[in-house]
């Protein structure tokens, strides 16, 4: 206790100590020696995390305690007063980086053509002495256009630009089922939400066992989409920091660019009005609409919408062309 308190960067932790062990101990079943050892490190979790940026996930790697979850390093940096990861990547750094790439993707592939931006990023990143396979990689996820995985991939690339991650490592750390992800997620033409819960359910990292995973089966639509991403993380994953976090820069701005050269406009349905909902409503109450439950689904979501407002509650279903619940969202 007295040696922590000496320590100032260690902030309140000194007075929270057997506290954050009760914590470790009851909330991550943790041993009490295993909880004193990653308390040791608390000294380091403090200058890896205020100092350097790193992810909690990071840091529980370079500090040789891989063996625990990401969030043990999180509750033992809360306790001396770090955010959260939910709190440290945020919806509105979405829209901020969404805005800052879409000006630097102008300024950087000015009036390239998509085959020659492709190869404006190849010179780039040879210049970097880093492996040009990645511009191959993107212009093949670009062919396949399946959406959930370029998602994925832009959103695991978006969180190097504040924190020292490795791309695709410990992927719930920054909760890609939240305000943040969904805000990149309207960029893209989809149709269903949840890219990750879809495509990386109770996954710790996407790696090449996860690539491998996604060949069970051969899928038209995901091509050989799962490998390319890998392969992405696998260049960026040796590269040192400040070069890694520039490359994701140049790789978010070209698909940022490539995604509002190739959206359209979706198709305008008539907006309803007070008889024509009355007549459906009708209609479903009627008899079985023949339509797998989601005519009947989308009439639970419009009640659902009124009973409970937007600014109270994510409404999952209205808008969406396939069938998914509300509040189970």
């Amino acid at each position: 206790m007295l040696t922590l308190a000496g320590i100032p960067e260690l902030g309140n932790l000194a007075q929270k100590y057997f506290t954050c062990v009760d914590k470790l101990e009851n909330s991550y079943y943790l041993s009490r020696p295993e909880a004193v050892e990653v308390l040791e490190n608390a000294a380091l979790i403090s200058r890896l995390r205020g100092t350097c940026s790193l992810s909690y996930g990071r840091i529980s790697s370079v500090v040789g305690l891989d063996q625990y979850p990401w969030n043990v390093i999180e509750s033992v940096a809360m306790s001396m007063g770090y955010k959260s990861s939910n709190d440290s990547f945020t919806k509105n750094d979405i829209e901020e980086m969404y805005d800052s790439d879409a000006d630097y993707a102008n300024r950087f592939y000015g009036n390239d053509t998509e085959q020659e931006a492709i190869e404006t990023l190849s010179t780039a990143l040879a210049r970097l002495d880093v492996d040009t396979v990645i511009a191959d990689d993107l212009e093949r996820l670009f062919e396949i256009s399946f959406d959930p995985h370029r998602v994925i991939l832009h959103f695991e690339l978006s969180t190097v630009k504040k924190f020292d991650k490795l791309p695709g490592e410990v992927i719930y750390e920054f909760s890609p089922r939240g305000g943040g992800l969904n805000r990149l997620w309207e960029e893209y033409e989809a149709n269903a939400n949840e890219p990750y819960l879809n495509n990386a359910k109770s996954v710790y990292s996407l790696d090449w066992s996860w690539a491998k995973s996604k060949y069970n089966r051969p899928n038209r639509e995901l091509g050989d989409g799962p490998y390319r991403m890998m392969e992405i993380f696998e260049v960026l994953g040796k590269l040192a920091y400040p070069t890694r976090k520039y490359v994701a820069r140049l790789i978010r701005a070209l698909m940022v660019r490539h995604q509002q050269m190739t959206v359209t406009e979706p198709a305008k349905m008539p907006k309803p009005t007070e008889e024509t909902i009355d007549r459906y409503l009708a209609n479903v109450a009627a008899a079985n609409t023949a339509t797998g439950g989601t005519f009947e689904q989308r009439a639970v979501d419009y009640a659902v919408s009124i009973q409970y407002r937007e600014d109270q509650y994510r409404i999952a279903g209205i808008g969406s062309s396939v069938n998914e619940t509300n509040l189970s969202t």
